[in-house]
């Protein structure tokens, strides 16, 4: 029997399985659940040819190949594919951060593999029946570099492609698919393409081999997935979860992920492997990645749509070692498949392990910590997207919890030298005594620091080189239980400016003036240049003189004088010069020394302070350092820049201490001075007050004369009639006193007992009034965190109702979430506070809350601990219930919070994230169940995450006002939306210069005209449009001259409101001031609330024809003013 004999009976064999694939197929089609799908009348265009072809057609026609070629059919072995048409063509390569290494990705090309089953034989023919007569359109090759790259993204399957997991006909997805199929890449599926059958057969892929070649290298290595394996890659690794073929619907797309890069230019190639007869392939086209830390990562391609990543894990607390599960099958893809996971198990940025079947893992915590896992995920079209897990994993140690860290810093891009401050926020359960900071700041492994920084306080840090780093805190409790946080700052270059410096004349009398021009000093980069002047020759550069590169200055003392200046470009890169002058004159006298202590007798422990205030020198001035021998022994142990020197002391006795200064000619001058520290015990404090209630205004006598002290010392009283926990405001006086309480609600008055030598004990009274005219209620115990704390003051269903947060730890960003409202119109009386959410859970509660009525009833916005924005719908119009809230964005590091606003009827929020990214989305329904993308809007400036964004509508469009806050300085900004939905932006205007770190802003609209009110350097400030609009703006109206009174880094301490078409405002100190006119030219106040009331924070409403003002301390108020 003849060869073609033979191959006829063995595909005949070989094909009994396709007639009934065909004939299935035949049938009009079935959908995924196996039923007969209704015919449909469809485009043309859109269906496949009707021409068929008979398989035997095809069989007889592949018999003939084998024949002509001299192939035995029934032979048995396999070989990898060879020839330049069996290479990869479309290799790639994507990365999205170099510490988590790059992702390769690539279409399998096996010629005569129709069937995609890994190996070329006869089951290759059902595929060409079922595909017969389809065409493909191929990208041109002086384009693609091959002539068989069919066009658009193998991803594209179309509507189909989503709806029912198979991509329609004619689609690019589609196209690709068919291009396996075409095996002589003639664009068309035919009788041709039975050649390539017979050409290839038995060539057979079961696995992949990846190839790289790093910056040291000087050949390609193989990247074996364990060692010795000889691949990189099995093929089944890339199958779909739970099958045992690629999806014959596609093409055949593989991922590898590279987690063993560093930095530098790297390059790959991959070649298709065969196990069983340990051939390989032809090498794929070469692709190469510089893993530059200070450039930015290819783009993700075009025209598809990233996957979204979600796990879960079924522990997240328990002793070490701790075994977790995690499952990432709810991750999802809208236009293909996910086809690689990537494990982050501690955190750190740096994949730990990656695999296509990784979609459950398993991951053992050996050591006690807190971790935020992170997953990644890639899709089959190269997309990929990263989610960090909302609640931690606490792993501890024979029971006890360790520390929870989360660590912010800002700015995170920028010149060299770039300030960078970081902003630890921490928990921990041992407590904060003993506990030890390490901190590497170039993420080199090293520690750079081990300086302390109390939650929520800021560490400045200057990068002086370029470079991408990975800065680090570990913190570790007493009982050596760690936590870790980290942030990546980018440094790009910026060279030196170079300083220059001459004095003119050189020599003067005393008293004349002389002229230091430092104008021949130049910047490479040409910035222009500050200049700042050392005037005393010390090294410090305490005279600032602006741009001006020339600077006057005399000296009346003879001698020659040190001169210095630092010239410093715009980043703030600087170099120095020095220069003498000489003053002619006569010899030096030696300084005159002055030492005294305060007190001079003081009870043990002490604390003393040891001055030289007074200290001089006749012609001249001293040196800055002042040294003191505390001991007698002659020896200055201490020296100091400060003239004054605190000593605590805790034994009983008699000490001295002598202290030596010393003139600029090396001169010294002493003096002595002593102090007794004595045995002391506090007095006891005892207060009684009458009455003890009333009608305001109340006079109320105090006494506190039956107060006594063991040492029978004479006692000193001092008295804060309003006390408040955490704002003690004392004042002297004697041992009875009186005062006239003007404000209703509940008073508290402390007397301070001491007996002048560090004794103190305290005792209250209390007071409650009643009346017309201010009434203060308390409404919760709740105590702000002191970290970014907000409240809001709503009218909901016509009763004054008040959100705000309650601090559970002093962490911060886990606070309570609650919501309190009136059961009268004017808010004399109130319900008990209701808990939207618990922030002694973990992973919610937060800071930064924001109100709005949406659809008629309250809704909330607020920061979870972990950075994500959460909204919350109140589901009954008084706000009694409230449904789940909803994650809207997951913020990186630690926003400050959102703004929350009604846009066109749907609820919209604006906020900025820790990289300085303003930020706004509007919700995709009326009652915000569901968000879209945000749109990142624009970058501010270093310290832009600390602020919280004002949102408003102003003629029909959604506004943003901000302070965009520059590290040195700032301005107020003005931002609206060009539409009526936010969907694009116009650039901001600039309204105001604002000095560093003076954050807040507040929007109110009256009668359709925008109007605002900030601070500057002058004081408060009141801004109204001209046009309605914001577009113009009225000159700036200065409405008081006291400055802002809270620290950096602190809240936004004013509010402004309408009342009666005017505008009302609340200052930083709670005075309130009202406008005299609608426009707000000129202004009347200030009111104040009777008994000097202050906050952390306050909102401001008008109710019934005058102001109200909520606002929280260490507990919650509400100031209402009743006829």
């Amino acid at each position: 029997m003849g060869p073609g004999r033979i191959g006829r009976a063995a595909i005949a064999a070989c094909c009994a399985l396709c007639c009934a694939s065909l004939l299935l197929a035949a049938c009009g089609g079935r959908g995924n659940d196996g039923q007969l799908s209704p015919a449909v009348s469809q485009d043309p265009a859109s269906i496949p040819p009707k021409e068929s072809v008979e398989l035997q057609l095809l069989q007889d026609r592949l018999a003939a190949e084998l024949d002509r070629l001299g192939v035995d059919p029934a032979r048995a072995g396999s070989q990898a594919p060879s020839g330049a048409a069996n290479a990869v063509f479309d290799l790639s390569a994507s990365y999205r951060d170099i510490r988590e290494g790059a992702v390769l990705q690539w279409t399998e090309r096996l010629l005569g593999d129709y069937d995609m089953n890994g190996v070329v034989n006869a089951a290759d023919l059902t595929p060409l029946a079922q595909r017969w007569k389809f065409s493909v359109d191929y990208r041109e090759e002086t384009e693609a570099g091959v002539a068989w790259w069919p066009e658009g993204n193998p991803g594209n399957g179309g509507i189909a492609g989503i709806v029912s997991g198979s991509p329609g006909f004619g689609t690019p997805a589609h196209q690709w698919r068919s291009a396996r199929v075409d095996g002589d890449g003639n664009g068309e599926l035919n009788l041709a393409d039975v050649t390539p059958i017979a050409s290839h057969w038995q060539d057979s892929i079961d696995s992949w081999r990846v190839y790289r070649r790093g910056p040291d290298d000087s050949e390609f290595t193989l990247l074996e997935e364990t060692e010795g394996c000889g691949y990189s890659l099995l093929r089944k690794a890339m199958y779909p979860a739970g099958k045992s073929a690629p999806d014959n619907g596609w093409a055949f797309r593989l991922l590898f992920a590279e987690l063993g890069a560093a930095e530098g230019e790297y390059s790959y190639y991959v070649a298709a492997y065969d196990t069983a007869s340990g051939t390989e392939g032809p090498p794929s086209n070469l692709v190469s990645l510089d893993f530059d830390p200070l450039a930015e990562p290819p783009p993700p391609p075009p025209g598809n749509a990233a996957p979204v990543a979600t796990f879960g894990m079924d522990a997240f607390s328990g002793d070490a070692p701790l075994e977790v599960n995690f499952d990432a099958a709810a991750s999802t893809d809208s236009d293909g498949r996910i086809v690689l996971y990537l494990w982050d198990w501690d955190g750190d940025g740096v994949n730990d392990q990656g695999s296509g079947q990784a979609v459950q893992a398993l991951h053992i915590y050996g050591e006690p910590g807190y971790y935020l896992p992170r997953l990644t995920v890639w899709d089959d079209a190269g997309a990929s997207s990263t989610v960090v897990a909302d609640k931690g994993i606490s792993v501890s140690q024979m029971g006890i919890p360790p520390p929870q860290l989360a660590l912010s810093a800002g700015p995170l891009e920028g010149r060299r030298p770039l300030p960078v401050g970081f902003g630890p926020v921490y928990h921990v359960s041992a407590g904060v005594e003993g506990l030890q900071f390490s901190w590497d700041f170039d993420g080199d492994g090293e520690p750079d620091s081990e300086v302390a920084v109390e939650s929520g306080e800021i560490l400045p840090y200057t990068y002086g080189e370029p470079g991408s780093y990975r800065a680090r805190l570990t913190i570790t409790d007493a009982n050596g239980l760690s936590a870790a946080g980290f942030v990546d700052v980018r440094v790009t270059d910026n060279a030196n400016p170079l300083a220059s410096l001459l004095v003119t004349p050189v020599e003067v009398e005393p008293g004349l003036q002389f002229t230091l021009d430092a104008s021949g000093s130049t910047d490479p980069d040409g910035d222009e240049l500050a200049y700042f002047w050392d005037l005393d020759g010390d090294g410090e550069y305490e005279e600032s003189g602006g741009t001006a590169p020339t600077f006057k200055y005399s000296f009346s003392e003879p001698g020659v004088h040190q001169l210095g200046v630092l010239v410093s470009d715009s980043a703030g890169a600087t170099d120095t010069a020095t220069a003498t002058v000489t003053v002619m004159g006569d010899s030096n006298l030696p300084p005159v020394a002055v030492a005294s202590a305060s007190p001079s007798v003081y009870g043990a422990p002490a604390d003393i302070t040891l001055s030289a205030v007074g200290s001089d020198d006749p012609e001249g001035e001293l040196v800055e350092l002042f040294r003191w021998d505390l001991d007698g022994d002659g020896l200055f142990e201490v020296e100091t820049d400060k003239r004054t020197q605190l000593v605590h002391v805790t034994q009983v006795g008699e000490y001295s201490a002598r202290l030596k200064v010393e003139d600029e000619q090396g001169l010294t001058g002493f003096a002595d001075t002593s102090y007794s520290v004595i045995p002391n015990e506090a007095p006891e404090a005892f207060l009684t007050g009458s009455p003890d209630g009333g009608q305001m205004p109340l006079f109320v006598q105090f006494d506190a004369s039956q107060s006594s002290d063991p040492d029978g010392n004479s006692l000193q009283f001092a008295w804060d009639f309003n006390y408040l926990p955490g704002q003690q405001q004392f004042v002297a006086g004697e041992a009875t006193a009186s005062h006239t309480y003007e404000s209703g609600g509940s008073h508290v008055c402390r007397v301070r007992v001491s007996d002048g030598l560090g004794g103190v004990s305290h005792a209250d009274f209390g007071v409650e009034t009643q009346g017309s005219g201010w009434n203060i209620y308390k409404l919760d115990d709740a105590a702000t965190s002191g970290w970014r704390t907000r409240l809001e003051l709503e009218l909901v269903d016509g009763r004054p109702a008040v959100a705000y947060h309650a601090d559970n730890t002093g962490f911060g960003n886990q606070d309570d979430v609650r919501f309190i409202r009136a059961l009268d119109g004017l808010g004399t009386q109130w319900g008990e506070p209701l808990l939207v959410e618990d922030g002694t859970q973990s992973g919610l509660g937060g800071r930064g809350i924001s109100m709005a009525l949406v659809g008629g009833r309250p809704a909330l916005s607020w920061v979870r601990g972990s950075g994500n924005i959460v909204y919350c719908h109140a589901s009954i119009g008084d706000g009694s219930s409230w449904f789940t809230p909803v994650t809207v964005s997951n913020a990186s590091g630690v926003p400050r919070g959102a703004a929350l606003y009604m846009v066109d009827g749907q609820p919209a929020l604006s906020w900025v994230d820790s990289g300085n990214m303003l930020h706004y989305c509007r919700a995709l329904d009326p009652a915000g169940f569901s968000w879209p993308a945000a749109q990142d809007l624009e970058l501010l400036g270093n310290f832009g995450y600390t602020h919280t964004p004002e949102l408003a509508v102003v003629a029909g469009k959604p506004v943003i006002a901000y302070v965009d806050d520059q590290f040195i300085d700032g301005s107020v900004r003005w931002k609206p939306a060009l539409d009526s939905q936010g969907n694009s932006w116009d650039e901001p205007l600039e309204l105001d210069l604002v000095l560093n770190h003076i954050i807040g802003v507040s929007v109110t609209v009256i009668n359709g005209n925008p109007m605002l009110v900030h601070y500057t350097q002058d004081g408060l400030v009141f801004r109204a449009a001209l046009d309605g609009k914001g577009e113009t703006w009225e000159e700036p109206v200065l409405i008081s001259t006291d400055k802002y009174t809270n620290s950096s880094f602190s809240y936004e301490q004013m509010r402004i409101a309408e009342l009666d078409g005017k505008p009302v405002v609340l200052a930083n100190d709670m005075s309130i001031w009202y406008a005299d006119d609608a426009a707000g030219t000129s202004w009347s106040g200030p009111e104040t609330l009777p008994d000097d009331w202050r906050a952390d924070t306050f909102d401001l409403l008008v109710l019934n024809g005058g102001p109200v003002i909520a606002f929280q301390d260490n507990a919650l108020y509400y100031a209402v003013k009743l006829p």
